[in-house]
């Protein structure tokens, strides 16, 4: 069982008659926040969001990243400049097409890092689906 990521509490401002808010509980989601008359409607609504966000989990909806293999910013191999070669890319993950952005970089020397292969990458704890791009 996963944790929830919505908190069901009593609407700290109360059915206030100046902001036209009557709803006593508040459930306040990712996405915002749902007042509710009562605090079983309130519960339903988390019930409802934590639902819909298993089901996206469990079809495997991730975020997308781009990966492609740059040269190598390794200081040791660079001062070598006769032992660089073509194979000595770093893998660079970006978070948009546009490869403005680098979020994660997997020196060449790392058995472990992603190839053309993969389809999927493990990174901060989730796993995401992989786009490769061109080559720099």
């Amino acid at each position: 069982m996963t944790k929830s990521l919505c908190n069901v509490r009593r609407n700290p401002h109360g059915p206030a008659r100046m902001t036209g808010n009557h709803m006593r509980w508040i459930c306040e989601t990712p996405s915002g926040v749902v007042y509710c008359e009562t605090r079983e409607c309130a519960r339903d609504v988390a019930r409802g969001y934590n639902r819909d966000r298993r089901e996206l989990l469990r079809e495997g909806v991730r975020h997308m990243i781009y990966l492609r293999k740059e040269w190598t910013t390794d200081k040791m191999t660079l001062d070598q400049p006769a032992s660089l070669s073509s194979a000595q890319r770093d893998v660079v993950a970006y978070d948009s097409d546009c490869c403005t952005k680098a979020i994660a970089r997997w020196p060449w020397q790392y058995s472990g890092k992603p190839d053309r292969r993969y389809k999927r990458v493990m990174f901060n704890c989730h796993t995401h689906n992989v786009q490769w791009l061109k080559d720099q």
